[in-house]
């Protein structure tokens, strides 16, 4: 009996511990993060403060760019999260694109278009009206082409990555 408990023990605690550390894409809150780009008059970034508030930072900002044309003002750097999960953001330079990478832990590609079209629509306000579409299997934004923001969805063995590209 006791070599049962020996065995058991040890077994539930791994189980624990693996569950507790798996990785779920949580979705954002469309409506909480609209009233706060509202408030920001379109200036909060969206993706940033969606990661702030649904996973653990395990570092500051790093590899920091200042843009000189800017007085020095930060257009560039990377953050690290809980379960692995690493965003870069870049905005340097004069009319640059914003441009953003996100890499999460393996995660069905279903599962990451829901969060797009939702982070899409966290970023437009409440009552903006853009039609948008798949334009392939991996890549969403604008109907048509038009200027806005595009997300790529790129699968590797190990990591899901989505890129976002906003410009003109």
């Amino acid at each position: 009996m006791r070599a049962i408990y020996l065995i058991l023990i040890p077994l539930c605690c791994f189980t624990s511990v693996y569950y507790q550390n798996k990785f779920e894409l949580k979705f954002p809150n469309v409506k909480k993060l609209q009233e706060i780009t509202t408030k920001t008059n379109m200036e909060a970034n969206v993706v940033a403060l969606y990661l702030d508030n649904a996973y653990k930072a395990i570092t500051d900002k790093t590899n920091i760019k200042l843009d000189s044309l800017f007085n020095n003002k930060i257009c560039g750097y990377s953050k690290k999260y809980n379960f692995g999960i690493l965003y870069k953001y870049s905005n340097c330079g004069e009319a640059a694109p914003i441009i953003q990478e996100i890499t999460f832990p393996k995660t069905k590609t279903s599962i990451l278009k829901k969060w797009i079209k939702l982070m899409y629509k966290s970023n437009l306000p409440a009552d903006a009206i853009i039609e948008t579409e798949w334009h392939n299997e991996n890549e969403y934004g604008p109907k048509g082409g038009e200027a806005g923001c595009y997300y790529k969805i790129k699968q590797t063995k190990n990591n899901s990555k989505i890129e976002i590209w906003c410009g003109c």
